[in-house]
């Protein structure tokens, strides 16, 4: 295990203790504002491995059905490509950082983008190469990529899962050519949500999740290693009720959430409904390489 000693954004050595869940202290930057676990495991994949966390979330991690799950997310999808629209017309070679299996990519690709992705789950990745998607198994530490070649590179839902967030960005970085697009979305700790349930906010679940950022942890983060924030915003997300009623039931186990869960878990016809949600929990990034 790895105990943090500074703050990956900004450096400093002021934390406090945000709180403890399962066995990890949450350390939050006097200055910045990030939380992170500590200790940091020395590896987490493990917990993508399994068909598990793609299909089924028996372990308390991941997704009833990522590709049910997504489906949802596709209106909202086409909103965040539109944003990266908006910066590069002409549209490019774009790269997916946790592509799973693939619903992003392939999205990306009915707009006319030149869609990649890398995932570290290999289940995963290979469902997606099944389906004739360019889908790489690793991460962008693992992975040998041509330096300058992507016009955009999309990270939704990944950064607070990885070990490094700062290298993770900083290859990110390499990887985009001349006025390069990153798209990010990931847990705000401080929204209203975070700042009043801390520990039992529902998106504290380490090891899974190991950083959680603020705007300002973000954007210090970022123009440090050569961005410059064009937006952060709270977008609204669709989430089948299967989904949603199987997540919250896991965050609080009280009746009727688990009998709601399992109601709509063995009626699809119900449960692939989506609903609009928005806890103003979530922080969705562009932002421009300088």
């Amino acid at each position: 295990m790895e105990k943090i000693e500074i703050c990956i954004s900004c450096g400093s050595t002021e934390r406090s203790v945000w709180g403890m869940k399962d066995g990890y202290t949450l350390l939050r930057c006097a200055r910045c504002g990030l939380v992170a676990v500590s200790p940091i495991p020395p590896s987490t994949n493990e917990i993508y491995a399994a068909p598990d966390y793609f299909s089924g979330a028996a372990k308390g991690f991941g997704y009833v059905d990522y590709d049910a799950d997504k489906e949802a997310m596709r209106g909202v999808f086409q909103e965040y490509l539109a944003q990266a629209e908006k910066l590069l017309p002409m549209k490019d070679k774009l790269l997916d950082v946790g592509a799973a299996t693939g619903f992003f990519v392939a999205l990306a690709e009915a707009r006319g983008w030149k869609g990649e992705g890398i995932e570290v789950s290999d289940y995963a990745a290979a469902k997606g190469r099944d389906r004739g998607l360019r889908i790489i198994t690793g991460t962008l530490e693992s992975v040998a990529l041509v330096p300058g070649t992507y016009g955009v590179v999309t990270m939704f839902d990944v950064i607070e899962h990885v070990r490094d967030p700062r290298t993770a960005i900083s290859l990110a970085a390499d990887v985009l050519g001349k006025n390069g697009v990153l798209l990010v979305t990931t847990p705000d700790a401080g929204s209203v949500l975070a700042r009043l349930l801390r520990a039992h906010w529902h998106l504290v679940v380490p090891p899974e999740h190991l950083y959680y950022f603020t705007k300002q942890s973000m954007t210090v983060l970022l123009e440090s290693l050569g961005f410059d924030t064009i937006s952060i915003t709270h977008p609204g997300k669709r989430f089948t009720l299967r989904y949603f009623f199987a997540t919250v039931a896991r965050w609080c186990p009280v009746p009727p959430l688990p009998w709601l869960a399992d109601y709509f878990a063995r009626h699809a016809h119900l449960g692939d409904r989506s609903i609009p949600f928005n806890t103003y929990d979530n922080l969705f990034v562009v932002a421009h390489k300088r």
